[in-house]
């Protein structure tokens, strides 16, 4: 199913103190890139379960195609992408009960920094959206903090 992702990301030096008990996990994810801006993504989650993604554009409005899959077919895809590179990468979710919202976190490796993504339901939403932790700078417009050249960075 194609549908059109609205997400918005920042980057910070460290966790916000609301943040700092959340349980981190272990997500194998291996990258086969497409095109210069499309890529197809399998993940092994810290959860047990087996995602396809395919992701096409930049910034926060770009296609995504986001699925779970079986553990045979996750098994076929690597198998497939056997020449492309995993990553091991630290993720969490922090669910603000308050708010009514989900981020989702990563532990950048090799930067010792974080990245908070959250998507949203509209355009209009994800433009009055403030994020209500201080010490983050957004860089959600910014092709640096796109995953697909964090997790280049990473693999070096």
């Amino acid at each position: 199913m194609n549908s059109t992702e609205l997400e918005r990301r920042w980057i910070c030096n460290s966790l916000p103190e609301e943040m700092a008990d959340v349980n981190w996990g272990i997500c194998h994810t291996t990258i086969k890139e497409v095109s210069q801006d499309s890529f197809i993504r399998i993940r092994l989650t810290s959860y047990g379960s087996y995602k396809f993604c395919f992701k096409s554009g930049h910034g926060s409005s770009r296609i995504e195609i986001d699925k779970e899959i079986s553990k045979s077919q996750y098994e076929e895809l690597l198998e497939e992408y056997k020449d492309c590179h995993a990553l091991d990468m630290k993720m969490a979710h922090y669910y603000d009960l308050q708010n009514h919202r989900k981020y989702d976190l990563k532990k950048l490796n090799n930067e010792g920094r974080y990245l908070i993504e959250t998507e949203f339901e509209t355009e209009l939403e994800m433009s009055q959206f403030q994020l209500p932790f201080t010490g983050c700078t957004e860089v959600t417009e910014d092709p640096e903090w796109e995953f697909i050249n964090i997790y280049r960075r990473e693999l070096k």
